[in-house]
């Protein structure tokens, strides 16, 4: 969860019900939380985003 970017979802779904559950067997039990994320567009181009951080830090001598 920690990687995922907030822009990139579309969507956030809370199934608490045993009928929404069944899909994810015995694990989904007590509910599921199910996160969608948003998909690419036809014609469309590729879009990259990159970020990068750098730091350098010296000692001085004494």
């Amino acid at each position: 969860m920690n990687t995922l970017d907030p822009s990139n979802i579309e969507s956030i779904s809370v199934l608490k019900d045993a009928s929404t559950t069944a899909l994810y067997g015995v694990k989904g039990g007590n509910g599921v939380i199910v996160i969608t994320t948003k998909s690419g567009k036809r014609n469309q181009e590729t879009q990259f985003n990159f970020d990068s951080s750098y730091a350098q830090q010296s000692v001085e001598k004494l």
